[in-house]
């Protein structure tokens, strides 16, 4: 419990945990358009996407000239398409010592952004205007983004050592779509561990640190009305039929093929590729994930009553985790009775061995990282989407710290079983979750606020429940058993309060069976409960904590205390 060593979590969106609704932003359904002659031109951007939601890279100086240059890859689009990055916020600096704090850089230091003899200069201390200039991205090409930066308009002059970041984004044209996007840029000698702090603190960068690929998706062209021509009769002429206008193009749409799950082998169905539409884990067989698998946003996964899925151990390198993973990324949905996610082996059999990468449920309103999976904020008017259940059993999922202690980037750092990131109320609607055996904490939440009837955390290798600037709220019943070991960093909370506070709120009328060390020892966060019916735990110390029992005379509150 208590503040750990920097996790690869970082909360992105204001400090309150209090459900939100993301303001309106226009995004509706788009009018349908008639045209009188011709169909309109296909190929309008419906939507972008970015490979991470950051690029990295490094100043370096030659002749005493400050430069570097990160990369966007763009796909081919339609003839007249083009997109443009544009810069949407001044110069931030963090000097890369204690938690990675992102303030205005000083006003006379500026990076100025070149491709294709186009420059965009972002100075500290200022915002961009809402006319900056941008610089065009070429189709179907690697866009070299060229990086100088300059102290008070010298290239000579030395930036103070540390982190910048230019916020900037992806935009198409005509008032179409975006995505944001971080330039991350490191000047001097940067203190030990911090890149990859302030990496988790943009949000997370690719496999090639310092290039970024964009997603484009085209819309279909809109629907052609017939026309209607008045009938016109001559002497000795038949009335003109309605005539049609010339035939509609076929739509140009950038998707994916229709998704098929993978036959049944021997009663095990694997899958080693994302999940890009609809499907169903029927009963009847077993699914084994074999890889890092996302359901995509936009996909619901129904999981019939009592399918088991199975997630294989084992380290690898994929997009995002070096263990396999079953990801819901933000957008998607979950529709499920009863579900249990056990670990497996590579011959599919069911392990008391927690090494793999658990299951991510991303959120859709707001904006934060665990383990360099992300949720995202889709600025959405109403939730279509949500993660259903009435139970969620985990069973050995998670893993310990590949080489030992907390490491640092996605290959050295644990693993919990089951991490809620960045959902709110109206996404999350599972009423239990039962955790067994974690590789690391049992049940997370990164910056969420959630509503369920009942947690159960049995024999985690390190923490009960780990929040990060969440709300947990608990209406029927509280277990956590950490047994009685006596291990180092293994408590019955961790809370972390990276940007706001932290509290699990439990019902009068609501059973706490819990057990293990309430962790107050100087130097830590400390914890607190509110309650008539719970003991106050010591404020200043490691101690054995036992509570059994209904909360008779009123609510429970545990909480941070800053």
């Amino acid at each position: 419990m208590g503040v750990e060593r920097l996790e690869s979590r970082v909360n992105l969106a204001s400090s309150s945990v209090l459900p939100e609704t993301p303001p309106p932003l226009g995004d509706g359904p788009t009018p349908v358009m008639l045209a009188a002659v011709a169909p309109p031109r296909p190929g309008q951007v419906a939507a972008l996407t970015t490979s991470s939601a950051a690029v990295v890279a490094a100043f370096t100086a030659k002749h005493r000239v400050w430069t570097s240059s990160v990369d966007v890859v763009v796909p081919s689009l339609p003839d007249a398409t083009s997109l443009r990055l544009e810069a949407t916020g001044g110069l931030t600096y963090w000097n890369g010592r204690q938690a990675p704090t992102f303030m205005p850089a000083r006003a006379n230091v500026r990076i100025d952004l070149s491709r294709g003899g186009q420059t965009v200069a972002i100075r500290g201390g200022q915002p961009q205007p809402s006319d900056a200039a941008a610089l065009s991205l070429a189709a179907a090409a690697t866009n070299r983004v060229a990086a100088r930066i300059t102290v008070a308009g010298q290239p000579a002059g030395a930036p103070a050592a540390g982190w910048y970041a230019v916020s900037t984004k992806v935009v198409a044209p005509n008032g179409g779509p975006e995505t944001p996007v971080t330039l991350l840029f490191s000047t001097g000698a940067v203190p030990a561990g911090s890149r990859a702090a302030a990496i988790r603190a943009v949000g997370g960068v690719g496999a090639k640190p310092s290039a970024i690929s964009v997603g484009v998706t085209l819309a279909p062209p809109p629907v052609v009305a017939p026309i209607a021509v008045a009938p016109v009769v001559f002497a000795s002429v038949s009335p003109m039929a309605i005539v049609p206008p010339p035939a509609a193009q076929a739509p140009v749409v950038q998707s994916l093929p229709p998704f098929v799950l993978p036959p049944a082998v021997n009663g095990f169905v694997e899958l080693s590729s994302d999940i890009t539409g609809d499907a169903t884990f029927s009963a009847g067989a077993i699914y084994v994930i074999t890889a890092e698998v996302h359901v995509r946003r936009g996909v619901t996964l129904t999981i019939e009553d009592g399918v088991e899925v199975r997630i294989r151990n084992g380290a690898g390198r994929w997009r995002l985790l070096t263990a396999r993973a079953l990801i819901f990324d933000a957008g998607s949905s979950l529709r499920a009775e009863n579900v249990v996610f056990q670990a497996a082996n590579d011959a599919n059999e069911p392990v008391a061995v927690a090494n793999n990468g658990g299951v991510f449920f991303c959120g859709g309103t707001r904006t934060a990282t665990k383990d360099n999976v992300s949720s995202q904020n889709l600025r959405r008017q109403s939730i279509s989407w949500s993660f259903v259940a009435e139970s969620i059993t985990a069973n050995y999922l998670g893993r310990t710290d590949p080489r030992g202690g907390d490491g640092d980037g996605n290959t050295r750092d644990d693993i919990d079983a089951v991490s809620v990131v960045g959902a709110v109320f109206q996404e999350w609607r599972v009423r239990t979750v039962t955790v067994n055996h974690s590789g690391d904490d049992g049940f997370d939440l990164t910056n969420a606020s959630i509503a369920m009837e009942s947690v159960r955390v049995f024999a985690p290798v390190e923490d009960g429940l780990n929040l990060s600037t969440s709300l947990l709220q608990l209406s029927g019943r509280l277990e956590i058993d950490m047994t009685n070991s006596t291990a180092r960093d293994r408590e019955i909370f961790d809370f972390e309060v990276d940007t706001g506070p932290v509290q699990i709120w439990i019902a009068q009328g609501a059973t706490v069976d819990i057990r293990g060390y309430w962790g107050n020892s100087p130097g830590d966060l400390r914890i607190d409960v509110k309650s008539s019916d719970m003991p106050r735990p010591s404020l200043l110390a490691r101690e054995w904590y036992a509570f059994t029992g209904p909360l008779v005379t009123g609510p429970a509150r545990i909480f941070s205390i800053p």
